[in-house]
């Protein structure tokens, strides 16, 4: 018999932003992850033990198919949706600015506010209100029908 080793690899994760389901945003520190063991030789238990996880995930993967494509009672999708919202507004309001052929340096001196606010609308980190909307809108120079895109995708996220 063959005796089973195990390998615990870590790798080490950087300080990011992490966006909950509720739609907060929250700073995650730096920080080291372990990943899942890696078994270097496996013995006859092992064969046995992933044949038994492969049926396992097949039978599971049949039964899910054979539900119905509604949530459970209690779970909700609207998190999932206003972030994608958020994403969305964040992206046409970066767009814009790089039509408008201006840094966001600039786009914040002509609209009254900070860079690090411009940054933060464009990444997504940071809902602008309608004034805010409206402001850039204004700065930027869109159409009538693009400010109208913008504003109810900022409408969307309330």
């Amino acid at each position: 018999m063959v005796p089973t080793v195990l390998a615990m690899p870590t790798t080490n994760v950087r300080k990011h932003v992490r966006r909950l389901r509720d739609g907060r945003v929250i700073q995650v520190r730096a920080h080291t992850r372990r990943l899942a063991a890696t078994p270097m030789v496996v013995g006859a238990g092992g064969i046995v033990v992933v044949l038994f996880m492969i049926f396992g995930v097949g039978l599971i993967l049949s039964q899910t198919s054979q539900n119905t494509a509604l949530p459970e009672r209690g779970v909700s999708t609207a998190p999932v949706r206003l972030a994608r919202v958020q994403a969305d507004l964040a992206q046409a309001l970066r767009a814009a600015r790089q039509l408008a052929g201006i840094s966001q340096r600039q786009a914040a001196a002509l609209a009254g506010m900070s860079q690090s606010e411009i940054a933060s609308f464009e990444e997504g980190t940071l809902v602008p209100d309608a004034a805010e909307v409206d402001a850039l809108c204004k700065t930027y120079g869109v159409t009538p029908e693009a400010r109208n895109e913008l504003m109810e995708l900022q409408w969307k996220t309330q």
